[in-house]
Parts: structure tokens; sequence; C-alpha cells
């Protein structure tokens, strides 16, 4: 049994960060700064909301649905390079793992007013202003 969530929650992590590899792709043809940017640190973006989310489960303290990725910053989870790719960009992290549906795993909204979501089931979800 232990053996199987191991395999679902490595099947789990491996198609968000897929996810998050082609949402990034897409965010960076729009992005002031594309050519310029690295998709190394923002992998640790879902992994680094998870660490959030423990430590505030283990200090008894409410966990919010999502996380600001400057937040992450300003707790250590995240460096300010890992963000760079989000430039001018508002993003809001999901502090609940995957759980292959359409919920939300990471919402990103441009200057333009324009919102990119990266969906639990893969998918990536455009929404304009």
């Amino acid at each position: 049994m232990k053996s199987k969530t191991l395999t679902v929650l490595g099947a789990t992590v491996a198609a968000c960060l897929v996810v998050l590899g082609a949402a990034l792709i897409l965010v960076d043809a729009r992005a002031p700064n594309a050519g310029r940017v690295s998709m190394a640190g923002a992998v640790k973006i879902l992994p680094a909301a998870h660490a959030y989310a423990q430590a505030l489960k283990q200090q008894a303290r409410p966990v919010p649905a999502f996380v600001d990725a400057k937040e992450l910053v300003a707790k250590g989870l995240l460096r300010p390079v890992d963000i760079t790719n989000f430039a001018g960009m508002e993003v809001a992290v999901a502090t609940a793992p995957a759980d292959g549906t359409t919920n939300a795993l990471m919402r990103v909204r441009q200057p333009d007013g324009t919102v990119l979501e990266l969906l639990g089931d893969g998918s990536v979800q455009f929404r304009p202003r």
C-alpha cells in the first residue's frame, strides 16, 4: 500500500513539474525579459508552497489555499532568483498537492491583467482581463 501511494505521489509531482515547465514556456514568450529566463528556479515553486503549508500545519496554524510566491521568498523557502521568471507578475501557488483534478495549482496574473492558471489535470487556462 505504501509503495502504491509513493508511486502515485511521484507521478503527481512529475506531472506538476511538466505542467509548470509548459506554462513557463508560455509565460516566457510574453515576459518583457523573454530569452533571459531560467526555468531552474521555477520548478522549486510548488515544492516550496507545500513546505510552507507543512510548516503552518506543524505550528497548528490555518493553511491558506494559495500563497504568494513573494511570501515564499520572504520565508526563505525560495530565493529571489527562483521567481525571476515572473518579474512584474502576481503569482499565487496552491498549498495543497496536485490531485489530478481541474483545481488550480498556480495562478499568474500578468501586468496586462491576463490570468494564466495551471490546473491539476495538466491543462493550462488563459483568462483575459
